[in-house]
This record gives structure tokens, sequence and C-alpha cells, in this order.
């Protein structure tokens, strides 16, 4: 598990509940129409199953960088994409 390792939900999200499905662990919720992640770090450092069956791709990861937040609230992300 790590702290610096976590889905960002975007914009794109169309809460069809794809990610919260995928999650192995439970981590994700809706929660009045909004998907949160219920604790950061328990998320597996790598597993980027909520993002696989993403087919809006509304998900990026935080990996520990200030880049990795910028890119997912920008759409300029090219690292953790499939």
């Amino acid at each position: 598990m790590s702290k610096n390792w976590y889905p960002i939900i975007t914009g794109n999200c169309t809460k069809c509940l794809a990610c919260i499905v995928a999650c192995p662990l439970g981590l994700l919720e809706n929660n009045n129409g909004q998907i949160n992640l219920i604790d950061s770090s328990k998320c597996p450092e790598g597993c980027e199953k909520c993002q696989i069956m993403c087919s809006e791709g509304a998900i990026k990861f935080y990996d520990g960088t200030q880049k990795s937040i910028l890119e997912a609230f920008t759409g300029s992300c090219t690292c953790h994409t499939h």
C-alpha cells in the first residue's frame, strides 16, 4: 500500500460505477452521485484496475509528484494510460 499512489477522478466521469465494481479492495464509493476514494493509503501501488475499466478515461493516478496532479486536471497525462 502506498500513500503516494491513488486514483484521481476527473471531470470526464459519467458516474457509470465501473470503477467501483473494478476495485479489488472496495476503496471507491458512490456518495450522492460523486465517486469518492474511501482510503487512499490502502490503494495498492501500481494497481490500475479502476482506470482500465473506465471507458471515459476519467481516472488518472497521483504518484507522489506535483506533475501527476497537474496532468490529471489538465488532461495532458501520458503516463499510466491504457
